[in-house]
């Protein structure tokens, strides 16, 4: 049977070379959100642009959007949601309930949290990252590939910061000491990360599944040196 005179082509126009309105009105409002920079917008914006597509499929409406922005909007889609942080938590921690109220001049050894006063958000497992539910299926794997691209390099700069001379020093800081309790709380996640990402859809490489192990083992050493003293 041949295509009607207003069939949709692969570029999301209709034969007459018209887009449907409430693409272009999806798109434009994806320009807008790409020009906040803001991460909930560009998601948010995301989701519209693909309803839009009416059963097309998002593939045939994103090169609109490239051409608009003037630049992959795909990528800018994978990042965001890469980068989305979890609704429950605060960067992955939250106060550890066993021992974060405790006095500061009091405080025990808590296996529950490494004696640091932070343990790890349920929701997250630490990572501070939303959940794959929160993820269109269809991005998966790139947000995975990119949160592992953007963990090799937080883990770098981590090495170059945290060496243990510096490591000792915070750990000799006062129990409320700033820095010492953002150390942690970046050490936390940072072990999160690897150890999530170990397991994920983004690693296939027997090899790499075991660089990443032994990463979280050396930062959770880590962790053990900036524990409550």
């Amino acid at each position: 049977m041949a295509p009607s005179a207003d069939s949709e082509r692969p570029d999301g126009q209709t034969n007459s070379g018209q887009v449907p309105a409430a693409v272009k009105k999806a798109v434009e409002s994806f320009a807008s959100a790409a020009e906040s920079r803001r991460i909930e917008n560009i998601c948010k914006a995301y989701e519209t642009l693909k309803a839009s597509a009416n059963g097309l499929g998002i593939h045939n409406v994103i090169p609109l959007a490239d051409k608009l922005i003037g630049k992959s909007a795909l990528s800018l889609v994978v990042s965001a949601y890469s980068h989305e942080k979890c609704f429950m938590c605060q960067g992955g921690s939250i106060p550890c309930e066993a021992c974060g109220d405790d006095d500061s001049g009091t405080r025990t050894e808590c296996s529950h949290c490494n004696s640091t006063g932070l343990a790890p958000c349920e929701f997250c497992e630490g990572t501070g990252w939303v959940g794959n539910d929160v993820i269109p299926h269809e991005l998966l794997k790139a947000v995975w590939r990119h949160r592992l691209k953007s963990t090799h390099k937080v883990l770098e700069k981590y090495a170059r910061l945290y060496d243990k001379v510096f490591l000792d020093a915070l750990s000799r800081r006062p129990l409320d000491d700033p820095q010492r309790r953002m150390a942690i709380a970046e050490t936390i996640r940072l072990a999160a990360k690897l150890r999530v990402l170990a397991n994920s859809c983004a690693v296939s490489d027997p090899a790499h599944v075991k660089h990443l192990m032994a990463a979280e083992q050396k930062v959770r050493i880590c962790l053990t040196m900036l524990a409550w003293q």
